[in-house]
């Protein structure tokens, strides 16, 4: 389903979330890490200081405005959920591998795990939250395959991929990354009764999200609406100009 803008985007969803009988969740604001002197930082434009590197962010497809416009969409929805006494929870997912370099001999990058541990929201995504006065605890925290949590504010897409891997890898075959950390986070999910899951995703992984969206539903026989909500991080008049949107 291909939707023109923001107010037709949030009518579909608000139907859908109408109809839920059970817990939503919405996953927005994704983000990816970057490299910034001897750190990773979020790759937010808003919050970025230094001028060259808040640039790329801005032009890039993948990142652009994508992470703070579908943050504040979510919150909407949360909103939403709040006003006509519906369940709600939020979802952060990280980006932690793409664009972070590998330490000395391919080594895991410490910088990984240091941004992890200081566990504090991006600067604009507190701002928005308070705004909405939504607080901290409705974002779900990360879990282990053993029920421990571990984190309580972001999803990390290589620990998602690494528990497919040593977990689910032999019941569910599936050759793409992207859809392989979908079916650990589905599960989680589904562990903790949701029923309707809004995700935000850039349109460059549509089809292996969709795909691995489907195959977790039919291999895990998940009782769970799940809708994926693809947009470009760049875009020519509006950011929400020609938003795909998949039921499954």
């Amino acid at each position: 389903m291909l939707v023109k803008n923001r107010g037709d985007l949030l009518k579909v969803l608000s139907k859908e979330i109408d109809k839920n009988k059970g817990l939503t969740v919405i996953q927005a604001g994704h983000f990816a890490l970057i490299p910034d002197n001897d750190a990773l930082i979020p790759a937010i434009f808003q919050d970025v200081k230094n001028n060259k590197l808040k640039h790329d962010i801005k032009s890039h497809i993948y990142m652009g405005s994508f992470p703070l416009n579908t943050w504040k969409a979510g919150l909407v929805l949360a909103s939403y959920c709040r006003k006509n006494n519906k369940k709600s929870k939020l979802v952060i997912l990280v980006n932690d591998w793409q664009w972070v370099p590998k330490a000395n001999f391919g080594g895991e990058n410490k910088l990984r795990e240091i941004f992890y541990q200081s566990s504090q929201l991006p600067r604009s995504y507190k701002k928005e939250l308070d705004k909405n006065d939504i607080s901290e605890k409705n974002i779900i925290s990360f879990k282990n395959k053993n029920g421990k949590i571990n984190n309580n504010l972001f999803f990390s897409e290589q620990k998602l991929r690494n528990q497919f891997g040593n977990y689910y890898s032999p019941q569910c075959s599936l050759d793409n990354s992207c859809a392989q950390e979908y079916i650990p986070l589905l599960l989680q999910l589904s562990k903790e009764k949701v029923k309707l899951f809004i995700s935000f995703i850039p349109r460059t992984c549509m089809l292996p999200i969709n795909g691995g969206s489907t195959k977790a539903k039919e291999s895990y026989d998940l009782d769970m609406k799940i809708i994926n909500v693809f947009a470009n991080g760049t875009y020519k008049h509006d950011f929400w100009e020609n938003v795909d949107i998949s039921i499954l």
